[in-house]
């Protein structure tokens, strides 16, 4: 064993697309002896309406003390119009 194994690995940057892609993860982040992981959530948008929060928080849930989750945001440019049209008129 390597004296890089030794070191202890936070990754900072996951992306997990769905919640069959955790296993693979958690394998991975075995291998390379990371022993705890962030997963960034992407944004959802108008092509691609679910964000990835769901699959995140699952993976929290199975492994609480290696996951941590920064949760995306969905954005629906027709209610952001909307928003911004009622600030436009507060002003």
């Amino acid at each position: 064993m390597s004296d890089f194994m030794k070191v202890p690995v936070i990754d900072a940057h996951v992306h997990l697309r769905s919640h069959t892609g955790i296993p693979a993860v958690v394998d991975i982040a075995d291998r390379a002896g990371c022993k705890r992981i962030n997963i960034v959530c992407v944004p959802g948008t108008p092509e691609r309406s679910l964000n990835s929060n769901s699959a995140a928080l699952l993976a929290k849930a199975l492994n609480p003390q290696r996951f941590y989750v920064f949760g995306g945001l969905t954005y629906n440019i027709d209610e952001m119009a909307s928003i911004e049209k009622r600030y436009r008129e507060l002003l």
